[in-house]
């Protein structure tokens, strides 16, 4: 397959910026379990695709964070049942460690084909985890931590008890709430 030797040439020759993610349905497959029944691509379209995979640091993130998962996204035929995995997202490796939730899933537009998604955020994003923050359960354990949050608490209500009749958007329950959330945050 010449045309990912041309694009390397182009991309060499015109110095672009690295690749950062590639994807699409690139009807070839890698290995040879990705088709049912099982066989290979012509080695001189796989090897040119891989080949530009590695010259931009790019992996298949699907088979790399499901190794040991065989699934198919291309349906050849209905009366045969031949399928193939042959839409991919490749992704440089710093990428790959910011993305989770890889699936291939059935559009809602009638297709043959699969969707490969990923939910992909900023590498340098703070990793908050599921839910709502919480205080860590061990810092309630703490006699100063209960007392110091249960002042917090009284001071919070005395200040909405004591807020005039006439709220303003600098004054209300709500940012006052809002103090007391960050006061314990901080302090926590």
């Amino acid at each position: 397959m010449t045309f990912f030797k041309d694009l390397q040439t182009t991309w060499q020759t015109n110095a672009y910026p690295p690749i950062d993610i590639l994807l699409g349905d690139f009807n070839i497959v890698e290995d040879t379990a990705d088709r049912l029944p099982a066989h290979s691509d012509s080695t001189t379209a796989t090897t040119a695709l891989l080949d530009f995979c590695t010259n931009h640091k790019l992996v298949d993130g699907w088979h790399h964070t499901h190794p040991h998962t065989l699934t198919y996204t291309f349906l050849h035929s209905n009366h045969t049942g031949t399928q193939s995995h042959i839409d991919h997202i490749y992704t440089t490796d710093p990428i790959l460690k910011s993305s989770r939730n890889w699936s291939h899933t059935t559009t809602a537009i009638r297709t043959d084909h699969k969707l490969t998604t990923a939910l992909i955020s900023r590498p340098d994003s703070p990793y908050i985890g599921k839910g709502c923050w919480a205080i860590l359960l061990f810092l309630l354990q703490d006699s100063t931590v209960r007392s110091t949050i249960n002042n917090l608490g009284i001071e919070l209500t005395n200040a909405i008890n004591n807020l005039p009749y006439d709220r303003t958007d600098q004054l209300n329950a709500q940012t006052l709430f809002s103090l007391f959330k960050t006061k314990t945050t901080t302090f926590a």
